[in-house]
């Protein structure tokens, strides 16, 4: 029952029959697009780039095993002192010339030891490493993540490196007064 909003007589409205809720409308789908092949490789290789460095990470996390600084220093001491006594007080000045060479052969193989590794980390790194002088250095004790790398490079140091500088201050040294001679 309603009142007619004129009159105000009262009216009988019938009930509508009532089936159950209404369908949803049909979807709508969205026009299809054709991919190119560009589109198609950059999206596989996007992919495979994305479950690569996962990959890579989660091997990272599995072998990564890093000690504490103390852990570092101790064993850089210890194998720095082995080294020195062996160098210094044991064998002595015998066979100068194969600390010269050695000490030559352990600074180049460190150097090209870090270059490499500045490559792997970024191209950018390896080429500061391999063309702009002591960045190599900068680069392994500051960006590095690599211990045993920071660990060899720095034991070597002490017993081989003073040697292997004197010969190369002796053969640049040399080459200038080679020029010094010529002019």
């Amino acid at each position: 029952m309603a009142a007619c909003r004129k009159c105000g007589e009262k009216l009988d409205i019938p009930t509508a029959m009532v089936t159950g809720p209404r369908p949803p409308p049909p979807k709508k789908e969205p026009a299809r697009r054709e991919i190119s092949q560009l589109e198609l490789a950059t999206m596989t290789a996007s992919k495979a780039v994305a479950t690569r460095q996962k990959r890579v990470r989660k091997k990272h996390r599995i072998i990564a095993w890093s000690p504490s600084s103390v852990t570092i220093l101790i064993m850089f001491f210890v194998i720095t002192g082995i080294l020195c006594l062996l160098r210094y007080v044991i064998l002595g000045n015998a066979d100068l010339d194969i600390f010269v060479k050695a000490g030559l052969f352990m600074m180049l193989v460190g150097y090209l030891t870090v270059v490499v590794d500045g490559f792997g980390d970024s191209i950018m790194n390896g080429l500061l490493c391999l063309v702009v002088p002591f960045y190599f250095l900068y680069y392994l004790y500051s960006e590095c993540d690599s211990w045993a790398l920071r660990l060899l490079v720095g034991v070597l140091v002490p017993p081989f490196a003073p040697n292997a500088v004197m010969a190369c201050y002796g053969g640049v040294m040399s080459v200038v007064g080679m020029m010094k001679s010529s002019m």
